[in-house]
């Protein structure tokens, strides 16, 4: 459990440097985009193959596949200005503002794998902590509530690694 520990507190840590650094190469990659990425699919609906990495970490394939734009096409997820200022904007909006290195996520997804069992659960049915076994690993997951907000961090059962905070929802 010490390891798991430590992993998730990297992936929390990491969220730092991976914020500024999509910040300042969003542009790069985004600019790149077609050269980065095959038309190779490596996971359905979430990745193509790529021809770079470091760069390619930065995009948003399953936004791609899924609308064929670089950003989630619903005005609901942007601000006025972002929304109807351009695809560039509205892109780097939505990958290097509020969802950076989403490729880099579901890179990292696709290595652990889906959600196998729950090996291990402390708390109570709004309060817990998970380690969860997973295709190829183990990893954490809390959830828990502050008042009436939500929070979660950790590894969902697709493999992604998220963290939410202070979001609205029902208590179970």
């Amino acid at each position: 459990m010490i390891k798991q520990t430590l992993i998730l507190l990297f992936f929390i840590l990491l969220e730092i440097p991976k914020r500024i650094l999509s910040l300042w190469l969003y542009p790069c990659a985004y600019q790149w985009r077609k050269e980065l990425r095959t038309k190779e699919i490596l996971w359905a609906t979430y990745l193509f193959k790529s021809k770079f990495k470091p760069l390619w970490w930065l995009l948003n394939d399953s936004e791609k596949m899924k609308y064929g734009v670089e950003y989630a096409n619903q005005d609901k997820y942007y601000p006025t200005l972002f929304w109807v200022n351009g695809e560039f904007l509205r892109s780097y909006y939505f990958n290097a503002i509020r969802n950076s290195f989403v490729n880099w996520n579901n890179w990292v997804a696709f290595k652990l794998g889906r959600k196998v069992k729950c090996l291990k659960r402390y708390g109570s049915i709004n309060n817990f902590i998970e380690l969860r076994q997973f295709t190829n690993g183990k990893r954490l997951y809390c959830e828990f509530y502050l008042g009436s907000k939500w929070q979660q961090f950790g590894w969902i059962s697709c493999g992604r690694f998220e963290i939410d905070l202070l979001k609205d929802r029902e208590k179970k």
